[in-house]
């Protein structure tokens, strides 16, 4: 296992908060997970992909836009920078030819830092 304190990619260097905010405490009682923003942000992101999939790209509900807007801001927020822009792209291109291919790179990405997480 491998705790990595900081990714380097095409731009500068991104050393993630991880930390909890000053003065921010949670309440955690006997037997409770402390709670983990980047996990929350990937299942949060994966199952709406999930739900993407389920509906199918013709057949969406009108919120899934908005909803995959929020999930990537979400994935940007934590750090997730590279997860995030894939997201937003399928949100960009779901009405396109583009949608699957894009679809399928959001989720592959979402599902390896899950599981690197």
């Amino acid at each position: 296992m491998v705790d990595p304190l900081a990714f380097a990619g095409d731009g500068p260097i991104v050393v993630p908060d991880l930390a909890p905010a000053a003065g921010a405490q949670t309440q955690i009682g006997p037997g409770a997970a402390p709670a983990d923003p980047i996990a929350d942000a990937l299942a949060e992101t994966l199952s709406l992909l999930a739900e993407v999939a389920h509906h199918g790209l013709r057949h969406l509900p009108p919120t899934v836009p908005g909803r995959m807007a929020v999930a990537a801001e979400r994935l940007a927020t934590v750090g997730l920078h590279r997860v995030a822009a894939s997201v937003e792209r399928v949100s960009a291109v779901l009405t396109t030819d583009e949608a699957v291919s894009a679809w399928v790179d959001a989720h592959l990405r979402t599902a390896l830092a899950a599981d690197l997480s």
